[in-house]
């Protein structure tokens, strides 16, 4: 997968075009996003007085540096997710959008009682993935969450957020009991799980360092690969005719040396019927995981 960079020039101007697109459909109270967009203004107004440097030095010392990172990052997975998805006239149901924008602007506050907007924006990620290479996803259904076509077959993706590394097995075989109940195994559908251990790789307390992108993704990619290594003897005990494999996510906060805060992303497709590597080595190519 990319890294996602934070281009400041367009950002503002993006995150404006959002509010009043959001504004349009109904959606006007203060939630999540319009205290990112209001955050990130004032950001813009203090680094307009002081060096960034000096800036994010005071919001830390005002307790705020989480909310702060929360707001670029997360601000940064909502446009381009929801700028995808309107260019490729993807139908973005009202009740998924409310429980996006839903939740605590801090990630570092998220609980399991308030996780809702933060797991449908991992939904509301996965279908811009697939939108990206024109596979006009269906976005908000009960079961599954995001379902598209590849190569003539129907693909469904059921997205799961864990918050503990006890739970992924958990989240994983929960995933899959969706899929048997909607997968068609003899209409050839593939089920898949996509899993976010973007919360284990990165509490919200902070940002990673590196000198450059490409570093940024090697330290994600092995941490995934360790992870991955660490489950396979389980996840085999987990296999299921409705599943063919499970895409690992993860993503998080990044500083890189004279290009400032972006998105490093990465994933990793374990297939669970080997009898479709093949297939998922191809899908996983088309997706760019």
């Amino acid at each position: 997968m990319d890294i996602t960079r934070l281009d400041q020039s367009t950002f503002r101007a993006d995150l404006e075009e959002l509010d009043q697109w959001l504004s349009d459909r109904g959606f006007i109270q203060r939630d999540r996003f319009r205290l990112y967009k209001a955050n990130i203004e004032e950001m813009a107004r203090l680094e307009d007085r002081s060096d960034a440097a000096q800036v994010f030095s005071q919001v830390e010392n005002e307790g705020r540096v989480t909310e702060i990172l929360s707001s670029y990052v997360e601000g940064i997975e909502f446009v381009d997710a929801l700028t995808t998805l309107r260019a490729k006239q993807i139908t973005i149901p009202d009740h998924l959008l409310s429980k996006v924008l839903d939740g605590p602007p801090d990630a570092a506050r998220e609980n399991h009682k308030s996780n809702q907007g933060r797991n449908a924006m991992f939904e509301l990620s996965m279908g811009a993935m697939a939108a990206k290479q024109d596979f006009q996803p269906v976005l908000g259904q009960a079961n599954p969450d995001v379902e598209f076509q590849f190569q003539g077959r129907r693909v469904l993706l059921e997205c799961k957020r864990v918050f503990s590394d006890k739970r992924v097995l958990d989240n994983i075989a929960g995933a899959i009991r969706q899929l048997d109940k909607s997968v068609d195994t003899d209409n050839a559908d593939i089920g898949l799980v996509a899993i976010s251990i973007s919360r284990l790789a990165h509490q919200g307390n902070g940002y990673w360092e590196a000198p450059s992108l490409e570093q940024g993704r090697t330290h994600l990619a092995q941490a995934m690969r360790r992870l991955v290594g660490d489950l396979d003897a389980r996840l085999r005990k987990l296999v299921r005719p409705s599943t063919a494999g499970v895409v690992f996510f993860v993503s998080g906060p990044l500083r890189v040396e004279n290009i400032g805060y972006t998105i490093a992303t990465e994933g990793i497709v374990y297939p669970m019927n080997l009898a479709e590597t093949d297939f998922l080595r191809q899908l996983a190519s088309a997706l760019r995981v």
